[in-house]
């Protein structure tokens, strides 16, 4: 999370989800012929994404509002078939995503990569266990689709 920073200490084993956003699934409709059809467009296709953590630390929340924009280097790998030679689909590579440097590897017929992309914060938590010492929290985001690093 560049444009907020992580404490050390803050973000040891963390989980991240991504999940199409529920703009980009409307659900599939039946034409008068009777033939199913996918009725999304291609500019809707965004990430939901869900972190959460529990660590020594807090997390870097103090200020962070809903709306806030932050840059992301997301945890989850994606993967092709390499044969494709990249990660493009039927609609093109999403110029606002951006594969992370160095995150690339091929295992068997698969290529597999980490994004980077700029997302807004749409709600969070964080609690505290005093007698241990942990910090659990939780981050939910939006991909914005806009060009990275625009705030």
């Amino acid at each position: 999370m560049t444009t907020i920073g992580v404490p050390l200490y803050a973000a040891r084993g963390l989980s991240q989800s991504l999940t199409p956003a529920a703009e980009s699934k409307p659900p599939p409709r039946f034409t008068v012929n009777g033939e199913l059809r996918h009725l999304g467009v291609s500019q809707m296709r965004r990430y939901d994404s869900v972190i959460t953590c529990k660590d020594q630390d807090a997390p870097p929340f103090g200020g962070l509002w809903t709306g806030a924009l932050i840059l992301v280097d997301c945890v989850p790998e994606l993967s092709y078939l390499t044969t494709t030679g990249s990660p493009v689909g039927e609609d093109g590579w999403p110029a606002r995503r951006e594969i992370i440097s160095g995150s690339e590897r091929v295992v068997g017929l698969h290529t597999y990569y980490r994004i980077r992309s700029e997302f807004m914060v749409i709600d969070w938590s964080e609690g505290h266990d005093e007698y241990p010492h942990d910090y659990q929290w939780q981050l939910s985001l939006r991909e914005t689709g806009r060009g990275e690093g625009t705030t």
